[in-house]
């Protein structure tokens, strides 16, 4: 039926439904206006925030449980002597933990797991260059990712290489 032979009463409901249609599209249209906002929102602060761990010169880590490195800042590769893409090859665990230390970081790992507030506890590191040095370091794990935050939080001592 063409509009031509349509009831006054038939177009005028068209009408209100069609309006009806528009109102909700509009509504739909600010709905995902003000999510993409946010969204950008907050992109522009995960962005800043990824910013200043990467430039800070704190060493930052964040560890799988299984000890291989997510990611590090500049200060972390600095302080071990590996290359991002290197640390993330390696075990955080067993290549950069001491034999000698690997209980004792297992402690305070489950120490960690088991609270949900922030741990700080001394750990001994081995460096790229086969240095070892202590260092205190203040370790979280994240609820939403199954992964562990470490952050350096002060050189101890650096003790002399092994010889060997």
């Amino acid at each position: 039926m063409t509009d031509n032979h349509k009831s006054k009463e038939q177009l005028i409901k068209e009408l209100e439904s069609l309006r009806q249609e528009n109102a909700l599209l509009k509504a739909s249209d600010a709905r995902r206006k003000r999510a993409d906002e946010a969204f950008w929102k907050m992109h522009e602060r995960v962005m800043f925030l990824a910013d200043v761990i990467e430039r800070s010169s704190q060493p930052f880590a964040a560890v799988y449980p299984s000890g291989y490195i997510m990611t590090c800042n500049q200060a972390y590769c600095d302080l071990t002597g590996y290359t991002k893409e290197e640390l993330q090859t390696i075990s955080w665990d067993m290549d950069l933990t001491p034999r000698e230390w690997r209980d004792i970081r297992l402690k305070c790992w489950l120490k960690c797991a088991a609270r949900a507030n922030p741990c700080a506890f001394k750990r001994s590191m081995c460096a790229k260059t086969a240095q070892e040095s202590q260092w205190n370091y203040w370790s979280t794990r994240s609820v939403t990712v199954k992964t562990r935050f470490c952050i350096i939080m002060h050189l101890l001592q650096t003790l002399p290489k092994a010889s060997g």
